[in-house]
C-alpha cells in the first residue's frame, strides 16, 4: 500500500515537471525566438514586414525606397522621424531634430574615419513636441544609428541564445532526476563503495532541495528571464 501511494505522487510529480517544463518551453518560444533586433538593453521584436515593436510605446517603423530608407522612431512615447541613406557601404543618417550621423557600416556598427565605432553619448535629442532631452540608455543617437543600420540590413536576430536554452533544458532535467529519484542520483557511480547504501531523511531532503534549485536554474536559462 506504501509503495502504490509512493508511485502515485511519483506519477503526480512528474506530471507537474513535465507541465511545467512545457509552459516555460512555450513562453521561450515566444520570447525568444521571434527575430528582431536590441537597440541597446531593449529588444524589439519583427512584428510585421514594416515594424518593430518593443511594446506600444517603443515602435520603428520603416518605409524603404531603394537605397534610402524613412523611419518614424516612438521611443517611451515620444516620436521623431529619420532618413537613412546608403553609398556602397557609407551610410549618413539624418534625424528630425536636425542632427546627422554618418561613417562607414562594418555589419555590426557604423565606424568613423579610425574604424572606431562612432559614440555620441552626449547628443540631445528633440522630440515631435518640441522638448529636448539628454538620451540616456537606449536614447542615445549611436545606439539608435546602429540599430537603424541592422534594420535597413535586414540584420535581424533572436533574442536568446539557442546554446543556453539548450543548456537550460539539460540543466532541467537533471535537477528533476534529482529530485525525482535522490538516492539514485546520490550513489549513482559511487554505491560501490557503501555496503547498504541509504540516505537518512536529511539527506533526501537536501538532494531534492538541490533538485529543485536546478530546475528553477534550468527554467531561468530557458526562459531568458533575468539573462537577456
Amino acid at each position: 500500500m506504501a509503495k502504490e501511494k509512493k508511485s502515485s505522487k511519483t506519477t503526480l510529480y512528474i506530471a507537474l515537471i513535465i507541465i511545467i517544463f512545457v509552459l516555460s518551453f512555450l513562453y521561450s518560444a515566444r520570447r525568444n525566438f521571434r527575430k528582431g533586433i536590441f537597440l541597446d538593453d531593449r529588444f524589439f521584436y519583427l512584428t510585421e514586414n514594416t515594424l518593430f515593436e518593443s511594446d506600444k510605446q517603443n515602435q520603428i517603423r520603416l518605409k524603404s525606397n531603394g537605397s534610402d530608407t524613412d523611419f518614424t522612431i516612438t521611443l517611451n512615447g515620444d516620436t521623431q522621424a529619420a532618413s537613412l541613406k546608403w553609398d556602397d557601404a557609407h551610410v549618413t543618417i539624418s534625424y528630425e531634430n536636425g542632427s546627422v550621423i554618418e561613417g562607414d557600416w562594418n555589419g555590426k556598427y557604423i565606424t568613423d574615419s579610425d574604424g572606431m565605432p562612432i559614440a555620441t553619448d552626449s547628443d540631445e535629442i528633440t522630440m515631435s513636441n518640441g522638448e529636448t532631452t539628454q538620451p540616456v540608455g537606449f536614447y542615445q543617437n549611436s545606439a539608435l544609428s546602429h540599430a537603424l543600420c541592422q534594420i535597413s540590413q535586414n540584420k535581424t536576430v533572436i533574442r536568446h541564445s539557442i546554446w543556453i536554452i539548450l543548456f537550460g533544458v539539460v540543466v532541467y532535467l537533471i535537477g528533476a532526476i534529482e529530485f525525482l529519484y535522490p538516492e539514485k542520483c546520490h550513489f549513482f557511480l559511487r554505491g560501490w563503495r557503501y555496503k547498504n547504501p541509504e540516505l537518512s531523511e536529511e539527506g533526501t531532503l537536501i538532494e531534492k532541495i538541490s533538485g529543485i534549485v536546478g530546475m528553477v536554474l534550468g527554467l531561468i536559462a530557458v526562459t531568458g528571464l533575468f539573462i537577456s
